[in-house]
């Protein structure tokens, strides 16, 4: 009797399982999720973003841990591709967007680091999609 085909069932690994793309992307996710949870107004201020209790709140509880949660995902996780947690970030590229959008809105402390933030996040997100489009194909 013929078996039915299934799919490959996604096992654990470590960051040497991972395209280097999918490695730079989870250290990157680590390396912005450690500065935004432990000094979120430097990192305002560093980006150009305005600084306020607010948005250092929205920095410390929302955006840090998310973004420290994907990279841990990315580089501990599912396998034989990360393409959920890959997806999260594109998830949270929007959110940074906005914010990001808010804060040119509201009125950038420094318009020159602001419009480097924006730009770089625009570069990051169309490399998150790619990556998460590309880990999700089957036999990627």
């Amino acid at each position: 009797m013929p078996r039915a085909a299934t799919l490959p069932q996604p096992t654990r690994g470590g960051p040497a399982d991972l395209r280097p793309v999918e490695r730079v992307l989870g250290w990157a996710s680590i390396g912005l999720g450690v500065p935004q949870t432990l000094a979120p107004a430097a990192f305002a201020r560093a980006i150009g973003a305005p600084d306020g209790p607010r948005s250092r709140v929205i920095t410390r509880l929302l955006c840090g841990p998310r973004e420290l949660a994907v990279g841990a995902g990315i580089l501990a996780g599912e396998r034989p591709r990360p393409a959920r947690t890959l997806r999260a970030r594109v998830a949270g590229d929007a959110l940074d967007a906005a914010l990001l959008a808010l804060a040119w809105r509201t009125g950038p402390r420094h318009r020159g680091r602001l419009a480097v933030a924006t730009v770089a996040t625009a570069a990051i997100g169309a490399t998150d999609l790619l990556a998460a489009r590309r880990a999700g194909t089957v036999g990627a």
